[in-house]
């Protein structure tokens, strides 16, 4: 391999997070790692597909976190731009927030702009976060 080639692997990985609320569940259906090549292109697109396989609509959002993994201690998340090696700020999602009828699916288009110019060679990742947004009560408590 030319070890003069620059070579930029952006894994943007999907994480779902459930609430405990069992009739309103959301899955990624098209894999949780999404790795992009980018050693000859400035910009790729990818899209991230979720299904809401619940018995009744839920409302959705999307947000992208910095991302760090370690053998011991599992995945760690922080702010964006708060790792040296993220890619989060060459991220664009196409919509923040969606909610999805019973058995809808939905893709969320993301796009990844890599700057001109790069410190460092190699990978850079980031998160894409995936969320259930619980029911707000309007009800007065009781």
């Amino acid at each position: 391999m030319n070890q003069s080639l620059q070579i930029v692997v952006l894994a943007v990985l999907i994480v779902l997070f459930s609430i405990s609320d069992t009739n309103a569940t959301v899955i990624v259906t098209n894999g949780l790692s999404h790795t992009h090549r980018m050693a000859n292109v400035d910009k790729t697109r990818g899209i991230v597909e979720i299904k809401n396989v619940g018995k009744k609509p839920q409302r959705v959002r999307f947000y992208i976190k910095d991302q760090s993994m370690d053998c011991k201690t599992g995945g760690s998340f922080f702010d964006v731009g708060t790792l040296d090696r993220t890619n989060a700020r060459w991220i664009t999602l196409a919509t923040n927030e969606t909610t999805l009828d019973t058995g809808q699916v939905f893709e969320l288009a993301y796009e990844i702009n890599k700057p001109a110019a790069l410190e460092k060679k190699g990978s850079f990742w980031s998160m894409i976060m995936v969320e259930n947004v619980p029911d707000v009560s309007t009800e007065a408590p009781q």
